[in-house]
């Protein structure tokens, strides 16, 4: 049980700190105004409401239950990728989180089953193995180029990134990852291809 406070009840904002509290009904402050009604609420949810005539609102309050993200949900999260020796290799901006639509976005479906059941607030950290991510890293995707092949106007280097136009037209990216007198060896691989990925996720919004 909680008892609320005439502080809590100036500011409207409040906590809630044991695993199910019980706002007894019909709560009123000095003036008699109406504060909040009768309500069963997870630990987790956050009251913001100022004082009024009407209930108190619940942050993710759906129903009666915290929303939680499903297929078809639009999300927007806060999202750090990172390697297994914590070198990271992405990060969503403070100012503008990613959006997408769990199950019809261009990311890779199994980060996005990582988000389903998440709510807004909620952090959690996720590993997606590599065979789920960009899949294992190929040989055959590593070649190398006669020096003479090489256009004259382009200075290769260990590092540059190039794309590829094969002769049906089809375009893909490369790295140069050797370079030599007479050679030039490229990988075609992502660079993430053979690695295991780890994201740290916050849900920010879900509607």
């Amino acid at each position: 049980m909680i008892v609320v406070s005439s502080v809590l009840d100036c500011l409207g904002l409040h906590r809630l700190s044991t695993p199910y509290d019980l706002l007894s009904p019909a709560i009123e402050d000095i003036s008699g105004r109406h504060i909040a009604q009768r309500l069963v609420v997870p630990a987790e949810v956050v009251v913001v409401n100022e004082v009024s005539d009407g209930p108190l609102q619940l942050a993710g309050w759906k129903e009666g239950r915290m929303a939680q993200a499903k297929p078809g949900d639009t999300v927007k999260i806060h999202c750090t990728g990172r390697l297994g020796d914590g070198k990271v290799f992405k990060r969503s901006c403070e100012s503008k989180p990613l959006k997408f639509k769990i199950g019809k976005s261009m990311l890779m479906r199994a980060f996005e089953q990582k988000v389903v059941g998440m709510k807004p607030g909620e952090s959690r950290t996720v590993k997606v193995t590599a065979d789920k991510a960009y899949g294992p890293r190929r040989e055959e995707m590593v070649a190398a180029v006669d020096r003479k092949e090489f256009p004259d106007n382009v200075k290769p280097y260990v590092g540059l990134e190039l794309d590829i136009c094969q002769q049906d037209g089809k375009v893909f990216p490369a790295e140069v990852i050797e370079v030599s007198e007479s050679s030039i060896t490229l990988d075609a691989n992502h660079p993430l291809a053979g690695k295991a990925l780890i994201f740290d996720i916050e849900l920010v919004e879900l509607s």
